[in-house]
C-alpha cells in the first residue's frame, strides 16, 4: 500500500520495512535496522526488478523521486540493461593467500 511520504516522515520512522511512495509508482523506501534505502521497483514479462538508488541519508526524497522518474522513462530494454549491470559479478582471475 503506497504511503504519501515526506522527508519527516522518512527521518522518523521507527518500524522496519518497505514504505511505497504514493506519487511516484515504484519508488520505494525500506528501513532494516539503523539502515534505510531507496529502491525502484518495475515489473517486466512479468518479472519484479529491484535496483537499488541509495542511501537515504545520501538521497532526499526529492533526489529519490528525481531518479525513480529517470528509471520510470526507461524503456524495458534500458532498464534492463542497467539492472544487468548491477547483478553482473567481475570474474575473479586469480586470488592472493595472505596468511
Amino acid at each position: 500500500m503506497a504511503t504519501k511520504l515526506t522527508q519527516a516522515f522518512i527521518d522518523n520512522v521507527e518500524q522496519d520495512g518497505y514504505f511505497f511512495d504514493a506519487k511516484i509508482e515504484g519508488l520505494c523506501f525500506r528501513k532494516r535496522g539503523p539502515s534505510c534505502s531507496w529502491y525502484f521497483r518495475r515489473t517486466i514479462n512479468g518479472r519484479r526488478r529491484e535496483v537499488g538508488i541509495g542511501s537515504t541519508k545520501r538521497l532526499s526524497l526529492v533526489q529519490a523521486r528525481a531518479e525513480a522518474t529517470r528509471l520510470k522513462a526507461l524503456t524495458d530494454e534500458e532498464f534492463l540493461q542497467r539492472f544487468e549491470k548491477k547483478e553482473k559479478h567481475q570474474p575473479v582471475d586469480s586470488l592472493t593467500v595472505i596468511s
